[in-house]
């Protein structure tokens, strides 16, 4: 992805959208990199221009006004003429330059996908590319959606009759499938069903359906989306944790030691995949990047990698 939409958008625009994404001055100048009182002038600015409040505070919390609530609906027409535009003017630019943003769902181990990744960089030096690891699936396909994401790396919902994601704005090539499996600690004295309290992800993350409908009801501790740090959290608790059955193979041996498989889940098919919009077809360096992931792929597929990478 290009910074060339941010370029095109105007600052006033960009900040006020930050600013109804995260409801919050601080959260919000930390997301665009600025201090807040630079954020808070630039809002100060607008709503001088256009003669009414956007924001309004009860409590402690941020509200949009229906002023602001109708400046939302334009700035966010604007902003995806303006991302439209900046696609459509990417196909001509040149396909060894330029920015990717790649997003890995936590949870999927990254070792395989560093390696593609450095392989990538070898042939295209001139590409830069920007991994960020997030554990809320929506947030990523609305990243997508604009142009902050270029890939994901992502599990695919097993019932996508639940799922609030459309789809079929997306190509996901599928590379790998696995099982949830559900460990504890070797030591444990506890049977799974006597564990009450499970280590996991953030509740937007997609292992968390098998969770809330377990017959045992187990408490969900939401602690972090670093799987070293839940392995670590769940060994000194005594948690029972939820990991993917090929994500464990991938770890070190002395940490696949210091648990045991209690539970795996036969019936919930998890889909590994790298997903794009269809568009992004259109941009050269995007398309490179599919084309050399399906090359890495072809040299060695990955359950062949997965097993090197597990001796």
């Amino acid at each position: 992805m290009t910074d060339n939409s941010d370029l095109l958008l105007s600052k006033s625009v960009k900040y006020f959208l930050q600013l109804t994404e995260d409801m919050n001055y601080t959260q919000a100048a930390q997301s665009l990199g600025i201090t807040q009182p630079a954020l808070t002038q630039q809002i100060k600015k607008m709503e001088n221009a256009i003669g009414t409040p956007l924001f309004g505070i009860s409590g402690k919390k941020l509200f949009l006004t229906e002023a602001g609530k109708r400046m939302k609906s334009t700035a966010e027409k604007l902003r995806s003429i303006v991302d439209n535009v900046t696609k459509e003017l990417e196909v001509y630019t040149r396909p060894e330059q330029g920015n990717l943003t790649i997003g890995v769902l936590s949870g999927i181990n990254t070792k395989i996908i560093s390696t593609f990744l450095s392989t990538f960089l070898k042939k295209y030096p001139q590409i830069r590319l920007n991994v960020v690891s997030e554990d809320d699936i929506y947030q990523m396909y609305r990243d997508l959606d604009h142009n902050k994401l270029d890939f994901i790396f992502n599990y695919l919902p097993h019932d996508l009759s639940n799922v609030q994601i459309n789809f079929q704005r997306y190509q996901s090539d599928v590379f790998t499938k696995e099982k949830p499996i559900v460990l504890i600690d070797k030591d444990s004295q506890l049977s799974l069903n006597e564990h009450k309290l499970w280590a996991g992800y953030s509740s937007n993350y997609l292992y968390n359906h098998i969770l809330k409908n377990n017959r045992n009801k187990p408490s969900l501790v939401y602690m972090t989306s670093n799987l070293y740090d839940l392995l670590a959290l769940a060994k000194q608790n005594d948690y029972a944790v939820i990991i993917g059955s090929e994500t464990f193979k991938l770890l070190p041996d002395y940490l696949q030691k210091e648990f045991k498989v209690s539970e795996t889940y036969d019936d919930v098919e998890l889909r590994v995949a790298l997903t794009y919009t269809k568009s992004s077809l259109a941009i050269p360096r995007s398309k490179n990047f599919i084309k050399e992931w399906v090359k890495f792929l072809d040299n060695e597929p990955y359950s062949s990698r997965l097993e090197d990478s597990s001796k």
